[in-house]
């Protein structure tokens, strides 16, 4: 489900909602403008979020949950809670907000948070829209337009598993951005066993594999994937043979082969680690996506 798609059916379950606000007509009339980027498009969504405090039921309101809830008919397990299983791969925001504080972008009139970086809200992201013609968000904007534009495609999209925490809570999407900012290769790090969120696998690796697999996430444990050039990822690469094994989890912000070996912050990171990270997503994007379309066809 393209950007496009998924805003157009939000929109609509939005609408009598967003019609009794007012202050976002600007937000609203630009939600699903042709003129905008989908980088703005992305932060415009989150801009009328952050006012609306929708009542809406996340499959309707959330664009995770809601390309599920719209692909129902095609998954095996129909009867799995959707919205609370639903989960992207990153957090556009934590990724582009980070860019911004490496650029030192400067918003006024807006305090940037611990990790030094601008909070997700209707100021900051209004401001950000407003100044779009500085070259510096220009180009930052432009690094991103990639992931914006398959944001809610499978590509993007986890199903994470149907289980519960030491609570009997279903918080891994919650727990996994606590944890690790949604790192993907961290995440999958903390997946295995004795890792934080090994629980939600019942601290059993081989359930583990099994979803990894599933999920297409494979391409995570091959020493080359990440030197392939984009162009290269066709629907015919795959990597079904890989060595799942927590020692060969490849580091997401390398350039060259390297093992996931310790926890990190987006904030000790470069920009030039910044970037490998940012491409290295796509590649995981396309690959992904590229494996559900071909599971669809031999289906």
């Amino acid at each position: 489900m393209k950007l496009d798609q998924a805003l157009d059916e939000i929109y609509k379950n939005l609408s009598e909602e967003l019609d009794n606000i007012n202050g976002i007509e600007f937000q609203k009339k630009q939600l699903l403008s042709n003129e905008m980027t989908p980088v703005e498009k992305l932060l415009n969504y989150y801009c009328i979020f952050d006012v609306i405090n929708s009542s809406l039921p996340r499959e309707k309101s959330d664009g995770d949950a809601l390309f599920f809830e719209i692909e129902k008919k095609t998954l095996e397990n129909k009867n799995i809670m959707y919205a609370k299983c639903a989960d992207v791969t990153f957090s556009f925001w934590i990724l582009f907000s980070t860019m911004i504080r490496i650029k030192d972008v400067k918003l006024d009139g807006v305090r940037k948070n611990k990790e030094g970086r601008y909070s997700k809200n209707f100021k900051v992201i209004s401001n950000l829209l407003n100044i779009k013609d500085k070259e510096i968000i220009k180009r930052t904007m432009e690094m991103f337009d990639y992931q914006a534009k398959e944001y809610w495609t499978r590509g993007n999209l986890f199903l994470l598993p149907d289980k519960t925490n030491s609570y009997g809570k279903r918080l891994m999407n919650n727990d996994r951005f606590r944890l690790t900012e949604d790192k993907l290769d961290l995440t999958l790090w903390q997946c295995f066993k004795g890792g934080k969120l090994s629980i939600y696998f019942q601290d059993n690796n081989e359930k583990l594999v099994e979803w990894i697999k599933s999920e297409h996430l494979e391409c995570m444990f091959s020493r080359d994937f990440f030197c392939i050039e984009f162009d290269g990822i066709t629907k015919e690469l795959n990597y079904d043979d890989a060595d799942i094994f927590k020692t060969n989890i490849q580091c997401m912000y390398s350039q060259e082969s390297r093992y996931i070996e310790r926890e990190y912050l987006f904030s000790e990171l470069s920009e030039n680690e910044m970037k490998n990270y940012i491409i290295n997503l796509q590649k995981v994007i396309k690959y992904r996506n590229n494996r559900f379309i071909k599971d669809c066809e031999n289906s």
